[in-house]
């Protein structure tokens, strides 16, 4: 049954429009077929059935990526301020383009992780 789905998914693959033209997997096709058939089959599971795959992808230990980023793009703009106001180079008017070009931060990310 393995072998079907693998035949049909080479089949499919090789006689699609532009297959030729454009694939650079031409030489390990039946390999790269194996592979992806291998991981779709251990990610989806018919309709009704229980999943194969065990655990979430998202835990709650984990923060979600963009809060990472947003984190840490918080702490550059923490830390140049500090180091600022230690060197005594912190203009009375703070302007967002000393931080950023001290800090070399980008004007963007500067104002999106402002604090409310």
């Amino acid at each position: 049954d393995v072998y079907k789905r693998q035949a049909y998914t080479l089949r499919i693959a090789t006689t699609r429009p532009g297959y030729d033209e454009y694939c650079r997997h031409r030489v390990d096709i039946q390999r790269r077929v194996r592979a992806w058939a291998k991981a779709a089959e251990s990610y989806y599971w018919p309709f009704g059935s229980d999943p194969k795959r065990q655990g979430d992808l998202h835990t709650e230990t984990t923060a979600p990526f963009n809060q990472q980023l947003s984190e840490a793009a918080q702490e550059r703009i923490s830390a140049t301020v500090q180091q600022l106001e230690e060197l005594g180079q912190l203009p009375e008017a703070i302007t967002a383009r000393a931080i950023a070009h001290q800090g070399r931060i980008a004007l963007r990310t500067l104002y999106k992780n402002l604090p409310p």
